[in-house]
């Protein structure tokens, strides 16, 4: 007589526990989903062997839930900055490229470090780094 209620209780909080539980984990998911996130994708880093002047490009992802309005690119070593960048929107899951033309100064098998930098719709900040080596 008793197994019968033991069982109904032990399955009640058995499914309470679970409610609970998807819950907490789709809340967190909502949550992330709609978070702001830059992803580097790839850097290229050429030089021209006759002129020794380089060519950048940057191709980065909307990896969040929220627009990214504005994305500046820049290498930290030295610093120079990657101007071009299309589209200057970009929305969630979408590419961005930027490119830079004729930068003197960089070597060939030299390992340089892009970061990337974004301000969201809301005026959050994202930062992403990467690091690529150059090559002729």
């Amino acid at each position: 007589m008793h197994t019968p209620v033991l069982v109904l209780v032990v399955l009640s909080a058995g499914v309470a526990l679970s409610l609970a539980v998807f819950t907490i984990a789709g809340n967190q998911l909502i949550l992330w989903g709609s978070g702001a996130r830059v992803y580097i994708k790839d850097v290229d880093i050429s030089v021209n062997p006759d002129t020794m002047l380089s060519y950048i490009t940057v191709n980065i992802v909307n990896t969040g839930g929220r627009p990214l309005t504005a994305c500046s690119a820049r290498l930290l070593n030295p610093a120079v900055n990657i101007d071009d960048i299309a589209p200057s929107n970009i929305r969630a899951g979408q590419t961005g490229s930027f490119h830079e033309a004729r930068v003197p100064g960089l070597t060939p098998s030299t390992i340089y470090q892009v970061e990337v930098v974004c301000t969201t719709d809301d005026g959050s900040t994202v930062v992403d780094k990467r690091s690529a080596q150059a090559h002729v």
